[in-house]
């Protein structure tokens, strides 16, 4: 009748068993690119804050000179941030003076 079954399923595992050592390496393959490209990018984040810190130094150096600005520049936001407020509680004290 040709060829038995015993010869079939042994051809099929023998094809089953390739497959999975191709799947196993392709896997090992992949794990092993992952992992490369972890550490470049661990790698390049390590750059990147290194440079980010270059950065911050250098920015703080310019604007050293303008420090005093700054200062003033806060000093003048806060008065202007307290004189909403302000006038609302001079009204307030006002009415409560005028229905006395």
């Amino acid at each position: 009748q040709g060829v038995d079954r015993k010869a079939i399923l042994d051809a099929k595992a023998i094809y089953e068993a390739a497959d999975e050592g191709q799947k196993k390496s392709e896997a090992k393959k992949a794990a092993k690119r992952a992992k490369k490209e972890a550490e470049k990018k661990a790698e390049q984040e390590a750059i990147d804050k290194e440079q980010a810190k270059i950065n911050e130094k250098k920015a703080k150096q310019l604007a050293r000179p303008e420090y005093s600005l700054f200062f003033f520049g806060s000093i003048g936001a806060l008065l202007n941030g307290i004189i909403f407020p302000g006038q609302g509680f001079v009204f307030a004290y006002l009415i409560e003076v005028f229905f006395q």
